[in-house]
């Protein structure tokens, strides 16, 4: 099955889905540890990133009709990361809104 793909076609393959999935999804887990642990603007502005990097390429990928041709477990796999980032920049947005309204409590050290 994989033995006609060229070595670069597996790597650029890996690549391809280092930068669409995986790079945001770090970039993602390390924004929301430096802004929940931290308390840093920073980390608020790595999960932005991150999610919106993920839900514009989950917009192409819809757009384009891929969710068609793939298929069912296709379809899962692409939209699980989508989901997921959504979940956290609506976490961040109301921890971020919460630190600013001052609610009260003291920063850790």
């Amino acid at each position: 099955m994989f033995s006609d793909f060229t070595v670069k076609e597996k790597v650029l393959g890996l690549l391809s889905i280092f930068v669409t999935y995986v790079g945001p999804a770090i970039l993602i887990a390390i924004g929301s540890y430096i802004h929940a642990v931290r308390q840093r603007a920073t980390g608020f502005l790595m999960v932005l990133v991150g999610c919106l990097v993920l839900t514009i390429i989950e917009f192409i990928v819809f757009v384009g009709g891929f969710f068609y041709a793939l298929g069912t477990w296709s379809t899962a796999v692409t939209v699980l990361p989508w989901a997921s980032a959504i979940v956290t920049m609506i976490a961040a947005l109301l921890a971020r809104a919460a630190e600013s309204r001052g609610s009260g409590r003291a920063r850790p050290v």
